[in-house]
């Protein structure tokens, strides 16, 4: 609470009793039961619990995932595996604690380089990321087929990090 709460509240408590608790304070006074100062007050307004917000760079994964999959519909291949690629550089960089993920051009070493000897990926999801980085510097002749089996297991693997803690 800061002060201009407290200011709120003692302008308030001129015509009605009000008292602002923060909620850590609240909870241990209601373990006391039936002697706690508060155990026959009303309680008027508690502030909902605070809401969790997804990381930027799991949201971003997500999205491009979800956008790939929208352009594969409509038989827009290239840049449809341009953002798988993104997504998963996205996820990945997440789970290295990243800010931002790289440049698709480094993004081979930094793989290689930095996220399999921290034995953060296991191989299975090196070959994804390796096989996304390839189909995504191939060009616009690529296989509907490999698109649609790429996107799946980008799904697939960003939803696993979204799921982990």
């Amino acid at each position: 609470m800061g002060e201009e709460d407290e200011r709120a509240a003692a302008g308030l408590s001129d015509a009605v009793p009000v008292a602002l608790i923060d909620p850590r304070t609240l909870k241990g006074l209601g373990r006391l039961g039936a002697g706690s100062p508060i155990a026959e007050a009303d309680t008027l307004f508690e502030a909902a619990p605070p809401v969790e917000i997804e990381p930027l760079l799991l949201r971003q994964a997500r999205e491009k995932i979800r956008a790939a999959g929208l352009l594969i519909q409509q038989s827009c291949l290239g840049p449809a595996v341009e953002l798988l690629s993104g997504g998963l550089l996205a996820a990945v960089a997440h789970l290295a604690g990243e800010t931002a993920a790289p440049e698709p051009q480094r993004a081979g070493v930094w793989l290689y380089g930095e996220i399999l000897p921290r034995g953060l990926l296991d191989q299975n999801q090196a070959a994804l990321m390796a096989r996304a980085l390839a189909l995504a510097q191939s060009g616009s002749d690529l296989p509907e087929a490999m698109v649609r089996e790429l996107a799946g297991d980008a799904e697939g693997f960003v939803g696993r990090c979204t799921a982990s803690p």
